[in-house]
């Protein structure tokens, strides 16, 4: 699926400038919902100080499984979303239109492991099945996460809100633990080296994309 950002862009701001008249009659300052899209799912709470400024929280958990490749190890990868955190919403016309940035305490985990049923080379070296095992592996992300976004909420009653957001969460490189195996024997100087492999295929992926959508009360 390909977004473009700046089609996003000039078509919120169109909507605002056109809802901006209702939104400043209807409007009440605290909202409670819920969001869902890449982040996960979860609760979310935002308060209007004024017409153009807001702060919004929320907390959100999703579960993902993803596989990838290390020389002759296939690893079954799963991916354990769970962060929160404070975003401060600027809302430069006074509508539905808002630009977005803040920070999420971040709990992602993954959870990589391996399991051979032919020979295989780590490291240059051959291992059956029998001295392999179960090879496991764990990343550990930085705890905080800045976040950026752009978005649009909409008012289709006065209590009823709904929002579109779309950004980048900078989440920074995964840190790679040295392997764990339960098989007979794995040389030190061999887990070592697929821990840099690991950590090289995990060290790509240091942005996190925003895509949540969201249905709130307005009281």
């Amino acid at each position: 699926m390909t977004f473009d950002i700046k089609t996003f862009a000039l078509a919120a701001l169109a909507a605002s400038a056109l809802a901006a008249p209702a939104f400043a009659q209807t409007a009440t300052p605290f909202t409670v919902g819920v969001t869902a899209g890449s982040l996960g799912v979860g609760p979310e709470v935002s308060y209007d100080f004024t017409p153009k400024l807001s702060v919004r929280g929320n907390a959100t958990f999703l579960g993902i499984s993803h596989s990838f490749n290390t020389s002759d190890l296939s690893f079954t990868g799963n991916v354990a979303l769970s962060s929160g955190g404070l975003a401060v919403d600027y809302k430069p016309f006074g509508g539905g239109f808002f630009v977005s940035a803040g920070a999420r305490i971040d709990g992602n985990r993954l959870n990589a492991s391996a399991t051979p049923t032919g020979p295989v080379t780590i490291n240059g070296v051959s291992y059956t099945p029998a001295q392999v095992g179960t090879l496991s592996d764990h990343a550990h992300f930085p705890s905080v996460a800045p976040t950026v976004s752009l978005g649009y909420r909409f008012h289709p009653t006065r209590h009823v809100v709904f929002g579109l957001e779309a950004g980048a969460m900078f989440m920074g490189s995964g840190q790679i633990d040295t392997p764990t195996y339960t098989g007979t024997q794995i040389s030190a100087a061999d887990l070592q080296a697929e821990r840099v492999k690991i950590q090289s295929a995990v060290s790509k992926f240091q942005t996190y994309p925003i895509l949540q959508a969201s249905l709130g009360y307005r009281f």
